[in-house]
């Protein structure tokens, strides 16, 4: 009976962080498919809308249905400035910390450019470390918190 249960312990010991690694991996992936649907929103809202010129929070204005079960959620997507001249919208994805594992992925867009700009920030030496350098193949720029 005590082998039983060590053996039981040590395959529960070596399967419960591959389990851990599966689901952060399938959320993360929630979030990616979050990112794009917002791109195609405000993608969307600016063709019906134009640019905007001055600061404004389009978060419900936006065409967007977050899952009930995803732990990201578009927090921000607001038309702003960064400096007198430079506007852009931007939309910042992430969850609570144990659900995201330091994940957060950001998409911005600004004018006369027809790409967004797609980061993965991430807390070092965690599953979203490996999740967003796995990003950069897609053309997403990584950068550690």
């Amino acid at each position: 009976m005590l082998v039983v249960v060590l053996i039981i312990g040590i395959l529960a010991a070596v399967a419960l962080p591959q389990y851990q690694k599966a689901v952060f991996k399938t959320r993360a992936t929630e979030a990616v498919l979050m990112a794009s649907n917002v791109q195609k929103a405000v993608d969307a809202y600016i063709l019906e809308h134009g640019w905007g010129t001055e600061y404004q929070d389009i978060t419900d204005e936006l065409d967007i249905t977050v899952p009930a079960s995803t732990c990201f959620n578009p927090n921000a997507i607001a038309f702003e400035y960064n400096n007198a001249s430079d506007y852009y919208y931007i939309a910042i994805i992430n969850g609570p910390q144990a659900c995201s594992n330091f994940l957060q992925l950001v998409v911005e867009k600004y004018p006369g450019e027809n790409a967004w700009r797609k980061t993965c920030d991430y807390g070092e030496n965690t599953p979203a470390e490996n999740f967003c350098r796995e990003l950069e193949k897609q053309g997403w720029t990584s950068a550690a918190w």
